[in-house]
């Protein structure tokens, strides 16, 4: 039985574009950046009151004072970015980028002071504060506390006021300025699609576009499709070698100067989360590769393939899934299996799409990919798509829904506190993908279709754990490499040598993937982030297993955890809905399941 009913398949096929009535009219920025800049002042107001025994009042109406602040920012900042996403050609939006980066100077200097007084820094020849008083003012706004808290457990990791503003202002010139031109030559790159060599060359303006053919039955079609991909890659990899040596190179360069141990301990610290659960998660994760090394192998004979090549291993393996499902479709499908799941995660899906928040198309000038982007507790969510009609582009969009599901759920929190810590940011998203997952498979006695549901599932599995496990051992090796000197072809045999340990003998690696890493934006624009996909999706499968053991009681207990936000330590968040991240054995329940999807299999 169809999963898709006759009715909503008669529909229209419609798209969703961003509408930013719930933020404002792009003709309005230069008069609401004027304001923000007259407010600014207000911080230097409060650094006048500030001293060690000043009243915990005057420190909660500085802290109100705060978060509006940051709220009107992020409005006024969401909204070129925004658009940019969707034209990266878009002159006008760059040039009000450039303003708020001048912007984002101002404030930084104008309020660093303040924020080096609080974690116990000396500041303006201010008496320090001194713990006893700072516990006193934190304690006095309970929504910021544990954040504040932890803002003093990391000074030490914080330099001087003057150092700081110089970092500052080289991240906005700098850094940042070589992830925007990344992603610019990115945007600007041409496919020549040839699968056929005696037929005219196709022109793929888009990554989206060109990706729908790696996903093929066709074998000559995903060969092409990939051959395509990195031949316009490799006529930039210079050009992506130079900004992600520098990259590193600055990530590593200011984690010494600031007294981190490695490139690591960076972003586990800014993610309030110890070495020792990310070097577990690390190293079960590749304990396990052999898994995926399986179920290639069985995706070889499902194929009649002796052997895989790189090229196959998103390959269908029937047709059953091959069928287009229209965008309307798909929405419908979302919203009905999270409503079955719970009330709460469909209503806040359906907000989305009610507020106008998707942009769901390709377009040639738009980003690839999808992501959700949160503004401001008041703002429900924007989620971006490139939606081509393909079942893995159902999976993603519930995936993407499952980050506003999220950020909507936070949304009691105040602005600073409303993210999740990296860890725990996938948890809604890939829970999402697995609820969806598990309703087609149930709703379906075809065991064509279960045999390509399962392998599609244990392909994106692979992908969200295995994978991004291995670009974050691909990246410790960069970090330590690249400081030290080393070409493009060095790093990219680092590369191909991961590749090899990742796919031992299941899968036959062609040359032409020592490469890929230049395809990878995240290991440039968010070094060492790829991890929290491994421990989200390990994380979603065991909260889904305990979900499927104590049923419907166990929602409110997923749900304490989205509301939570940033405001509360991950580990014993986690331990009090039974998730101990420091053991292996916990993080191996989420292979457990694996192991089952491959025995089932086996039985189809």
């Amino acid at each position: 039985m169809s999963v898709f009913s006759k009715k909503i398949l008669m529909k229209k096929e419609t798209k969703d574009s961003w509408s930013y009535t719930n933020l404002y009219e792009i003709k309005d920025f230069l008069k609401r950046k004027n304001n923000l800049e007259k407010q600014v002042s207000g911080f230097s107001d409060f650094i006048k009151k500030m001293h060690p025994d000043m009243d915990a009042k005057i420190f909660s109406e500085f802290i109100d004072f705060s978060e509006g602040f940051n709220e009107a920012y992020a409005i006024l900042s969401s909204l070129p970015l925004l658009k940019e996403e969707i034209n990266q050609q878009d002159q006008q939006v760059k040039m009000l980028k450039s303003k708020l980066k001048s912007l984002s100077i101002k404030i930084d200097d104008v309020t660093r002071p303040i924020w080096h007084w609080l974690i116990g820094k000396q500041v303006l020849q201010k008496k320090v504060l001194n713990n006893k008083n700072a516990h006193r003012l934190f304690n006095s706004v309970a929504k910021l506390s544990y954040q504040l808290e932890l803002m003093r457990k990391r000074a030490q990791f914080t330099l001087s006021e003057k150092e700081e503003s110089i970092i500052s202002k080289k991240d906005l010139f700098g850094q940042h300025v070589l992830t925007d031109l990344r992603t610019l030559i990115e945007t600007e790159q041409t496919y020549f699609f040839k699968p056929v060599k005696n037929k005219p060359v196709q022109e793929i303006k888009t990554l989206s576009e060109l990706n729908k053919f790696t996903h093929s039955p066709k074998t000559h079609l995903r060969k092409a499709a990939y051959q395509a991909q990195f031949a316009s890659y490799q006529k930039n990899l210079q050009k992506y070698f130079m900004i992600y040596d520098a990259v590193v190179k600055d990530w590593f360069t200011e984690a010494k100067l600031r007294g981190y141990k490695n490139s690591l301990a960076v972003r586990n610290i800014s993610n309030d989360i110890s070495d020792q659960v990310i070097e577990t998660l690390v190293k079960t994760c590749t304990d396990n590769r052999f898994i995926f090394q399986e179920y290639f192998r069985i995706k070889a004979k499902i194929l009649g393939m002796k052997k895989l090549q790189r090229y196959d291993i998103y390959a269908p393996v029937n047709h059953a899934l091959d069928k287009k499902i229209p965008y309307s479709e798909a929405k419908d499908t979302v919203i009905k299996i999270l409503r079955r799941f719970a009330p709460g995660f469909a209503a806040r899906a359906e907000m989305v799409f009610k507020d106008r928040h998707v942009d769901s198309h390709p377009d040639p000038n738009k980003v690839s990919g999808a992501f959700c982007a949160t503004i401001t507790p008041k703002i429900t969510p924007f989620v971006l798509l490139n939606y081509t009609n393909k079942q893995r582009d159902l999976l993603i969009m519930a995936h993407e829904l499952g980050h506003a599901v999220h950020s909507l759920y936070s949304n009691k929190q105040s602005i600073s506190v409303q993210d999740a810590p990296l860890p725990l940011a996938e948890t809604a998203s890939t829970f999402s993908e697995m609820l969806v997952f598990d309703y087609l498979y149930n709703s379906t006695k075809d065991k064509k279709v279960k045999k390509a549901l399962l392998m599609d599932k244990l392909a994106d599995s692979y992908a969200t754990i295995m994978r991004q496990n291995y670009f974050v051992k691909f990246e410790l090796l960069a970090h330590e490499k690249l400081p030290t000197g080393i070409k493009q072809t060095d790093l990219s045999d680092i590369y191909f040598a991961n590749l090899q340990e990742q796919f031992g003998n299941s899968i036959k690696v062609p040359k032409v993937f020592k490469d890929e890493w230049a395809c990878i934006p995240h290991i440039v624009n968010s070094p060492l982030y790829c991890y929290a996909y491994s421990f989200g999706d390990l994380l979603s499968l065991a909260l889904y297993q305990q979900y499927k053991q104590q049923g419907s009681s166990y929602i409110s207990k997923i749900e304490t955890v989205l509301e939570a936000g940033s405001s509360r330590q991950p580990e014993k968040l986690l331990i009090e809905i039974g998730c101990d991240i420091n053991q292996k054995g916990f993080w191996q329940q989420g292979f457990k399941l694996i192991e089952d999807w491959l025995e089932e299999l086996h039985k189809l």
